[in-house]
């Protein structure tokens, strides 16, 4: 990381270098010397020394160093803040000029932990809300009067955060679920700041605390539940998911898509069960059927039967999980299948069809003509035709 204007890196660190003023009301006397050029032979045949490039201070001049033990350049502290360094200066340290200072905060109290060696503690707390990155700020001077200063940031994450949390992830119908959330700045939980409680899709009973809130889903599917501030600073994005499935069985429907079948037909059924709510309960055991006499029934696999009836009539059909039987079962009214036998009598001055009659000549015989399925029901209104 690159130093703040007017700071200069050093052992680590930024550090600012000033050079201690002159005592008020003196002035250095000029002194006059040699225009030699540096680098030729003088009038005593010695050589010139170079002269000190201007740019480079006296050694002297330059204030202590600091090093810096804790916290490392941003370095992300929670918490609190060690702050830890020595300071150092061939001269010698001016021990009460050594101060500490931190942005946000301002001067630090300093305890000496060995020669030339200081500490303090910074509280996190003490910041405002947020990701931050505050300047520590070191300042010492020499015995000779020669000033430095260094500085370091370090990271402070107090941000605001929201969890939300579930006592249960997957319920049934009617079960009353309790949210909880949780408010931290930066991984410490805090108490003082208020929650609400969002959930989609929307329930109608949800009741909210100061920390979070209870709700009871009745209609089965998926609920996402969310906490936050309720200033709304903080949200949990991620929130929590609630799956809700159907109590237990209350009631059975039998479901028939042809209520007026014919002789013979194999008529499919579906029963559905469904929870005290409506809920429809999916894959329900145990299902079979209740009909009326003259009905055969066949289970199909899981919710399907069918149902077949070979004489012509009306039937009911109810589906039934164990116990639980339709209360308004279907009635399937059975037609005749199509004609498969035709059978003839014979009747004589409109008496008694018979098989066979006698009669003497030119007497007028009535010829009655009957149609029946395969089954021996009777079908009616049958197109008949016959030769003698």
């Amino acid at each position: 990381k690159g130093c703040d204007d007017g700071l200069t890196c050093s052992a680590g660190a930024c550090a600012k270098v000033e050079a201690a003023p002159e005592p008020d009301g003196m002035e250095t006397p000029e002194e006059e010397v040699p225009t030699e050029t540096p680098g030729t032979p003088d009038e005593s045949g010695e050589t010139a020394p170079e002269e000190p490039d201007p740019e480079d201070p006296p050694a002297d001049l330059a204030g202590p160093l600091v090093i810096f033990d804790s916290p490392d350049a941003y370095e992300m502290i929670t918490g609190t803040v060690e702050l830890r360094f020595s300071v150092s200066d061939a001269a010698g340290v001016d021990a009460d000029s050594v101060s500490a200072s931190v942005e946000g905060i301002g001067p630090l109290a300093l305890n000496t932990v060995a020669e030339n060696t200081f500490s303090a503690t910074i509280d996190i707390s003490n910041f405002e809300d947020g990701l931050i990155f505050p300047l520590i700020l070191i300042g010492a001077d020499d015995l000779l009067g020669n000033h430095s200063e260094y500085a370091r940031r370090f990271g402070v994450d107090n941000r605001i955060s929201v969890v939300t949390a579930l006592d249960g992830n997957q319920v049934s119908a009617g079960t009353e679920i309790t949210v909880s959330c949780a408010v931290r700045r930066a991984l410490a939980p805090i108490s003082d700041i208020d929650t609400k409680v969002m959930v989609i899709p929307t329930v109608e009973n949800l009741s909210l605390t100061s920390s979070g809130a209870t709700f009871t889903p009745i209609t089965s599917g998926s609920y996402q539940v969310y906490c936050s501030t309720v200033d709304g600073a903080a949200t949990d994005i991620e929130g929590k998911t609630v799956q809700v499935e159907a109590a237990a069985p209350a009631s059975v429907e039998t479901l028939i898509t042809d209520l007026e079948p014919s002789a013979g037909d194999r008529l499919p059924v579906e029963c559905r069960a469904f929870d005290t709510y409506g809920n429809q309960i999916i894959g329900p055991q145990g299902l079979s059927l209740d009909v009326s006499d003259n009905v055969e029934t066949q289970h199909l696999g899981g919710q399907l039967f069918s149902v077949t009836a070979y004489l012509v009539g009306t039937y009911d059909v109810a589906c039934n999980l164990l116990g639980i039987v339709d209360a308004v079962p279907e009635s399937i009214v059975v037609g005749p299948s199509v004609p498969k036998l035709s059978t003839t009598w014979v009747s004589v001055d409109g008496g008694m069809p018979a098989s066979e009659v006698v009669v003497p000549p030119t007497q007028e015989v009535t010829v009655h003509c009957s149609s029946t399925d395969a089954y021996g029901n009777t079908v009616p209104n049958t197109t008949s035709h016959f030769s003698a």
